[in-house]
């Protein structure tokens, strides 16, 4: 990420006040490629959320999808459809002013950014004011103080990371319809594999 803040001492003059503010998007612009002809199974057979405890469910090439024969069968591009449009701002704003005996710096700058991945952010305030006093022509004294604060909100990472959910999340079922009536996760591994959405939506990310 590139610095929020240019920070420098006043300069001798009038008083001076810049303000900037920056906004921006971000999106997924290349996914993994799959097959979109066969829905879930193997060797031409489908294998339903019944069979999974006794046949493996991590496989895409049962029976060929057939136009409209069957408007129930179809086949999801969980990859794109998982990630969400990214939003970036940075305000930043510097007061300086300087003179013969001396110069003035303050600055304040405010980043926040909105993560691909849902309910993931990060944002960070930093706070700087400068100053230097000339006690006589050939002796100055200065001190500057600085504040940053940062952190967010980042998705669940390791063995069950999301992005490994994701990319053994058959593309028959909606990777986006994770959760039942009652509150609880729809899995259709039986615990082997945590549905993506639902570790990002109930975990609500973790502190940075």
């Amino acid at each position: 990420m590139e610095p929020l803040l240019s920070l420098q001492r006043g300069k001798s003059g009038k008083l001076r006040v810049n303000v900037s503010s920056t906004v921006g998007i971000d999106n997924v612009s290349k996914t993994p490629d799959y097959q979109n002809r066969f829905i879930q199974g193997r060797f031409g057979e489908f294998i339903s959320e019944t069979e999974i405890a006794q046949r493996s469910i991590f496989r895409s090439f049962g029976p060929a999808l057939m136009g409209d024969t069957n408007p129930n069968d179809k086949i999801y591009d969980n990859f794109r459809d998982f990630y969400r449009t990214g939003f970036r701002n940075n305000n930043n704003v510097s007061i300086s002013k300087g003179g013969d005996k001396g110069n003035i710096y303050f600055s304040l700058g405010r980043n926040y950014q909105s993560g691909i991945i849902p309910n993931t952010d990060f944002e960070r305030t930093s706070l700087k004011l400068a100053g230097l006093y000339n006690v006589t022509k050939s002796f100055s004294v200065s001190g500057s103080v600085n504040y940053v604060n940062s952190g967010g909100k980042r998705p669940p990472a390791g063995d069950k990371s999301i992005f490994s959910s994701l990319s053994y999340w058959p593309n028959s079922y909606d990777v986006n319809d994770y959760i039942k009536p009652d509150g609880s996760q729809k899995n259709i591994t039986l615990g082997v594999v945590d549905n993506p959405r639902y570790l990002v939506e109930k975990a609500r990310g973790l502190i940075m």
